[in-house]
């Protein structure tokens, strides 16, 4: 079909569909009005012309930085992306924009990269200190701030007995920084961007191992993490025995909610996203989600975001605190069973 110049039907019935939710992006984000390469980007978008939006795309990159251009165009960067692979009149990226238009995640990422293999973690030795400067208001916002405090490369087992008077544990698994490639996190960005299809990531070993280590077998277990973190959340409440302990709630902030494995049943998976950060669009995040019943997730704009400091953890807290209330509320309901007398606290180096 493409040799012979024809078109494809269900090529231009899924272009159209992803036109509509660009367009449904744009009533919903008003700096699009205001953002003139967005603006004209949109423009070429619907006028079907993907070689003009592409240039306009690298016009704004060269002008104004890779991470504010994609940042503005966030809210339908996963659509237009999916759209101009569709018109580009090019066979072999069609494969990916079906993923988008179809809400499936792809079956390989990266398929060259090799699995890691023999990540251990270690326990930092017991540090008073450390613990004592956490913040223990218990909500997601707090856990947030703990999570920028930790820092990339570890992570943080608190054992915590509710209001109920059953004891549970906390997990809080920072994402590894992309400032520059290489970091004193255990995931490489290469290695971060295969994690999104696998769970074989020296992170997610490691931090896997660690909860056989320190977490009580039966005990539950909420996972709570940031960017990358919150991928190996997911991953490791995959199914039974994925972790290795009963993983009953998952909290991801600045996450693409659709990596990794399916959560064991019963258990509960909320996504928290602020509409300008990228990385919860390389799956799982649309202007039209569709969630099976055991998935929450809160999107919101944030007027004050600046990139890269508003994808930070802390950014997250400050901004659920001031903009997204009503997403911090629905989000500290669910954490309301780990709220109480904090107990054994263990933070975790993961060697990788």
């Amino acid at each position: 079909g493409v040799a012979a110049r024809r078109g494809s039907l269900a090529a231009d019935l899924a272009a159209t569909a992803l036109r509509l939710r660009i367009r449904l992006s744009a009533t919903r984000h008003a700096e699009y009005g205001a953002e003139a390469p967005v603006r004209r980007m949109l423009v070429a978008v619907e006028a079907g012309l993907p070689g003009l939006a592409l240039r306009i795309l690298r016009e704004d990159v060269r002008v104004r930085s890779a991470g504010h251009a994609l940042a503005a165009l966030a809210p339908a960067c996963e659509e237009v992306t999916a759209w101009h692979a569709l018109a580009d009149g090019n066979p072999f990226n069609d494969a990916a924009a079906w993923h988008t238009v179809t809400r499936t995640p792809a079956d390989r990422v990266l398929p060259s990269v090799p699995r890691a293999r023999g990540a251990r973690p270690f326990a930092e030795p017991p540090d008073g200190a450390f613990p004592e400067g956490l913040d223990d208001g218990g909500g997601i916002s707090a856990h947030l701030r703990n999570l920028a405090a930790l820092g990339p490369g570890r992570m943080l087992t608190q054992q915590v007995t509710g209001p109920d008077g059953t004891t549970r544990c906390l997990v809080l698994l920072p994402g590894p920084e992309f400032v520059l490639p290489r970091t004193a996190s255990p995931e490489g960005l290469v290695a971060a961007v295969a994690a999104l299809a696998r769970g074989t990531s020296p992170y997610t070993l490691a931090a896997r191992d660690a909860l056989r280590r320190t977490v009580p077998g039966g005990m539950p277990v909420a996972l709570v993490g940031h960017g990358l973190g919150g991928v190996t959340a997911l991953h490791l409440a995959g199914g039974p025995g994925r972790a290795g302990r009963a993983v009953e709630l998952v909290v991801t902030a600045g996450s693409p909610t659709g990596s990794g494995r399916l959560p064991a049943p019963g258990a509960r998976v909320a996504g928290l996203a602020e509409e300008h950060d990228l990385m919860p669009r390389l799956e799982g995040c649309s202007p039209v989600p569709v969630l099976p019943p055991d998935r929450l997730e809160l999107a919101w704009t944030d007027p004050s975001y600046d990139v890269p400091q508003c994808l930070g953890a802390e950014a997250y807290a400050q901004s659920l605190d001031k903009t997204a209330t009503g997403a911090r509320d629905r989000v500290d309901e669910l954490l309301a069973p780990y709220r109480g007398r904090a107990g054994k606290t263990v933070v975790h180096r993961l060697g990788g």
